[in-house]
């Protein structure tokens, strides 16, 4: 079964800046970030194909349909000066990255989570998504799994209740009703986890004021991963037309050579050979992204 890796790119960078922050030496954070994918390749033990994605946009002027159609504070608690430095060296990251046959995916007005789960819903064979935004947990199924870099743990259908407490088909309310503190959105007041446990197995509307359960649902909208393809008809041909333009993307690794040479990675150059093992070209790669793009009616 072709294996696929979808990296929440965002994420993990922001992981790797601000770790660095309280260090006492810098760190390069291309090299930490080239690093940390090559990990979760050898993870799965290899990937047929391996999916980069990054949001859009980056500064506090910026905005997506969740800030302009449901909640203008979504997100307001970002430090966006911060942000901005953690993407200086993105044309770097995704030269390095595609060398390694490594496609790096955006959205249009809406985020990377929306790329993620259009590319778990779309991409056929067992689907790993690296992050640890817990949003990511509703789009596991038998083909999507999700690995979380800070807990080290795999999380799939059959440990799923063991991680969260609760199962899939209730968690986007469980985390509705909870709300969620890193994107700004306050949860359901008085409700905490053995709340939220509780009333996912009752009528939400009923249990709960009038008020607050125009809360959940404000909240539902923000984190369910689906919602905004129901508004947003236009989104997926954005997606299908990135998909069209990196179809021929596969390693070249003598240009990944060159590009770690001139970025100075030589501790890459160094022990080079591991780097190749990890990323060697598959030939079932080129012959699944056929048979995707045929059965999404793009041309090839």
């Amino acid at each position: 079964m072709k294996k696929t890796l979808i990296l929440d790119s965002n994420n993990l960078l922001y992981r790797i800046f601000f770790m660095n922050q309280n260090r006492a030496a810098d760190v390069d954070l291309k090299l930490v970030f080239l690093r940390c994918i090559k990990s979760y390749v050898n993870l799965i033990n290899g990937a047929d194909e391996i999916y980069s994605v990054w949001d859009a946009r980056i500064d506090a002027d910026s905005t997506n349909f969740r800030k302009d159609e449901i909640d203008v504070d979504y997100k307001g608690n970002r430090n966006y000066e911060d942000i901005k430095l953690a993407h200086e060296h993105d044309d770097a990251i995704m030269e390095l990255s595609e060398s390694l046959g490594i496609k790096n995916m955006f959205p249009k007005v809406m985020e990377a989570d929306d790329v993620i789960a259009w590319l778990t819903r779309k991409l056929p064979g067992q689907k790993t998504v690296v992050t640890v935004d817990q949003d990511m947990l509703q789009l596991i199924d038998r083909e999507t799994s999700v690995y979380s870099p800070i807990k080290k743990v795999m999380i799939t259908t059959d440990n799923f209740h063991e991680m969260t407490g609760t199962t899939i088909s209730n968690f986007l309310d469980y985390k509705a009703l909870q709300g969620d503190k890193s994107d700004n959105i306050p949860g359901v007041p008085r409700v905490g986890k053995k709340t939220a446990l509780k009333l996912v197995n009752e009528d939400i509307e009923t249990s709960i004021s009038s008020e607050d359960y125009k809360i959940y649902e404000k909240n539902k909208k923000l984190m369910d991963l689906s919602y905004g393809y129901t508004v947003h008809e236009g989104e997926e041909d954005c997606y299908k037309h990135q998909l069209t333009k990196c179809s021929n993307i596969s390693a070249n690794l003598d240009k990944f050579k060159e590009l770690c040479y001139k970025h100075e990675l030589f501790s890459i150059v160094h022990k080079f050979n591991d780097w190749q093992s990890s990323f060697s070209t598959n030939k079932k790669v080129e012959e699944a992204v056929v048979s995707l793009m045929e059965r999404l009616n793009i041309s090839v």
